[in-house]
């Protein structure tokens, strides 16, 4: 038997949340304040019954969504929740969740669980609506401690049924979060609106109009939302806006100081951090359908496993090295799990090439994506087929300085191919350059760590940036 949903308040939001939810799932209701509007979603067929009053709609709903400024949201819970009907679930979609919990916190008895989807556009009004608006989209839901089980596992299927990804946080986390992450952008898209367009006369405003072209839309796009919900939102978060907006000026300082003192070196540097941390930004957005591993590739020690599990973190995607499938695959053939140089001096070169593609294959098999950390000779073994190979998805090869990956393979002692040589860091050098033909040829792209900042991170958002620009 399908459960009543009822979304309260037909606006952006609500009206595409009807929308994008299942009819076969859910028996989907609604309330506004507008008749007309009530008239219009039945008439399209987005709702099947349109509630005559919020009494109503808490007492006949399995579930109730409130789709409302914040003010009326807290409002309603207080005025009410008490007759909710018995079982149900009320949740909303506010983007301040401190006053909203702490309103459903003092009604008793009331099951309450807050949401918050990261949906919207600078449109408001429920013919601006769209069954995709929530598609791919975070929702952060805040469960208080004595929430029912059932009740989260509810809203929870409810939520990833329209296709959006839930996280669990804390109401004064949240509160922080967005307003870096929201409240504070549509301040400062405000901001450059004024400063940019708000000239002194006609003439010299008309020259602005004339000057802004795409930049400046991209970047302003959001100071055309509405100012009522904008001042609700950021009235009811103050101190974690404030503190965003302090962490902004100290960044826009830095890059004002820079420019002032012509430190542009420093400046480009700051600039390139902004590129590679919106690129990975970018990639994680669309992490999800992506239907490419993203594989890393080198000389031995050039940290391609310390940069993809960077990688792996800031995506969420699973990471898997190569090394280790190798050493799986040898200990449930032989009961023993060696090193990778141990199997390699066990088995000779063809028999461990033939491994190393079987582990390759296993890796690429089921379809899923993740991050994998490649032996760099895989690129060159003659088991590993183009299919293989083909299912690797974006290859970035890591160039470090022979010097660097020589210390660094120093402190694990020489590998078995260098160990009889008269200068090993020669022989080191002419087989660098050898596999690095074959990887260069091979990768979609080459980056050196030693050109730029080479902490595991900065490589891993150097990584994502040029996957950015190959793949999305």
């Amino acid at each position: 038997m399908r459960k009543t949903v009822c979304i309260a308040g037909l606006g952006l939001l609500g009206t595409s949340l009807c929308m994008a939810l299942d009819s076969r799932k859910y028996r989907i209701t609604a309330w506004c304040r507008n008749p007309e509007t009530a008239r219009w979603v039945l008439d399209q067929g987005i709702a099947e019954q349109c509630f005559e009053s919020p009494e109503q709609a808490f007492a006949e709903s399995d579930l109730l969504c409130l789709c409302l400024p914040i003010p009326v949201i807290t409002d309603f819970i207080l005025r009410y929740g008490p007759l909710q009907k018995p079982g149900a679930l009320l949740t909303d979609i506010g983007s301040v969740k401190g006053v909203i919990c702490q309103a459903a916190e003092s009604v008793p008895n009331l099951r309450f669980i807050g949401s918050h989807p990261m949906a919207g556009t600078e449109k408001s009004g429920p013919y601006a609506a769209f069954p995709e608006l929530f598609e791919n989209a975070d929702v952060f839901m805040t469960p208080p401690i004595h929430a029912e089980q059932q009740d989260t596992d509810f809203l929870k299927d409810f939520w990833e049924s329209i296709h959006t990804h839930v996280r669990f946080i804390l109401p004064e986390d949240h509160d922080s979060l967005v307003a870096n992450t929201s409240h504070m952008l549509h301040i400062i898209a405000s901001a450059l609106s004024q400063s940019i367009l708000d000239a002194k006369d006609y003439q010299a405003q008309r020259r602005h109009y004339a000057g802004c072209a795409t930049g400046f839309r991209d970047t302003s796009r959001i100071a055309s939302s509405s100012p009522v919900m904008w001042r609700q939102i950021c009235s009811s978060n103050v101190p974690a806006i404030l503190q965003a907006l302090d962490a902004f000026g100290e960044r826009l300082e830095a890059m004002r100081k820079s420019l002032e003192e012509s430190r542009f070196d420093d400046f480009e540097i700051l600039f390139t951090r902004g590129k590679y941390l919106r690129d990975s930004w970018l990639c994680y957005k669309a992490a999800n359908p992506l239907p490419r591993n993203i594989t890393l590739c080198g000389i031995k020690h050039a940290g391609k496993t310390s940069a993809g599990k960077e990688l792996s973190r800031i995506m969420a995607l699973d990471f898997a090295d190569s090394d280790d499938a190798i050493q799986n695959l040898y200990e449930k053939e032989h009961g023993e799990k060696p090193s990778v140089r141990e199997i390699y001096r066990k088995l000779g070169e063809t028999a461990f090439r033939q491994l190393e593609a079987r582990a390759v294959r296993d890796l690429c098999s089921d379809g899923k994506t993740r991050v994998i950390a490649l032996g760099g000779g895989a690129l060159s073994n003659p088991f590993i087929t183009e299919q293989d190979r083909e299912k690797l998805g974006f290859i970035c090869c890591l160039d470090v300085r022979d010097d660097i990956a020589y210390q660094r393979i120093l402190e694990h002692g020489l590998p078995p191919f260098l160990q009889h040589e008269e200068d090993p860091f020669k022989a080191f050098c002419e087989s660098n350059r050898k596999r690095m033909e074959v990887f260069k040829k091979e990768a979609d792209t080459v980056i050196r760590p030693a050109d730029f900042e080479t902490t595991p991170r900065d490589v891993a958002l150097h990584i994502l940036s040029a996957y950015k620009d190959m793949v999305l």
